[in-house]
Order: C-alpha cells, then structure tokens, then sequence
C-alpha cells in the first residue's frame, strides 16, 4: 500500500512541475515573435553599441582591481608577487640552488665518471 502512495505523490508532482513549464511557456516573455518584432518585452530598450558594450566592461573590470592598500591588507607584510625586494625564502633559494644543482650533476654523471674517479684494480674480489 505504501507504493501506492509514492505513485499518486509523484504523480501529483509530475502534473504540478507539467503545469509549471506550461504556463512558463505560454507566458509573455517566451513567446516567440513575428519577424517584424525581434524584441523582446523584458528587453525594450536598445542593445548597446559594440564600443559602450567595450567601455562599460573595461570599467567594470577596473573596478574589479584592488588597490594598493587593500594588496597590503591583503597579504602578509603587504609582499606582492609584483613586489621587489627578496624576503628570507627568496634569499634561502638562491643560497640552496648552487649546492642543490652540483649534486644532481654528480648524481647523473656518477656512472660515467666513476671508472676515472675510482679505482677498483687494487681490490680484492668479493669474499663468498
């Protein structure tokens, strides 16, 4: 008996959402026009030209920008990625690359440098 139930409740929302898109498709705004009416009611003024259309975004995307004063709220110490100046991590960086590059140039010519480095004649074989 309980899916009787579930079928007439979802019936009675599949007819409700039904008649949602009906008169949402009958209403003014989606009705299509004739050919000599291309606007539509909710869109009586006229569409901007291609140059305003230009300058009121290039506005609205300047109005976007922060300032200088919300960056530095912003950030820790008001250090930007634009910012000049090195701070202790940058320093850290170039202090640790020069070690850090020289032993990976070791590490990848190791097998082939190792005959000239290393002599292994004098060696006696591996015990057993």
């Amino acid at each position: 008996d309980l899916r009787h139930v579930w079928d007439s409740k979802m019936r009675a929302a599949l007819l409700a959402l039904g008649a949602l898109l009906a008169a949402a498709a009958t209403s003014e705004a989606f009705v299509l026009l004739g050919p000599a009416t291309r606007t539509s009611p909710c869109c009586a003024e006229p569409a901007p030209s291609e140059a305003q259309a230009e300058e009121t975004l290039t506005e609205k995307m300047a109005s976007w920008e922060a300032t200088e004063e919300e960056r530095k709220a912003a950030t820790l110490g008001g250090l930007t990625p634009t910012s000049s100046g090195g701070d202790p991590f940058d320093i850290g960086l170039w202090l640790a690359f020069p070690p850090m590059f020289l032993s990976l140039v070791l590490f990848l010519f190791f097998p082939f440098l190792r005959d000239n480095l290393i002599d292994l004649g004098d060696l006696p074989p591996p015990q057993a």
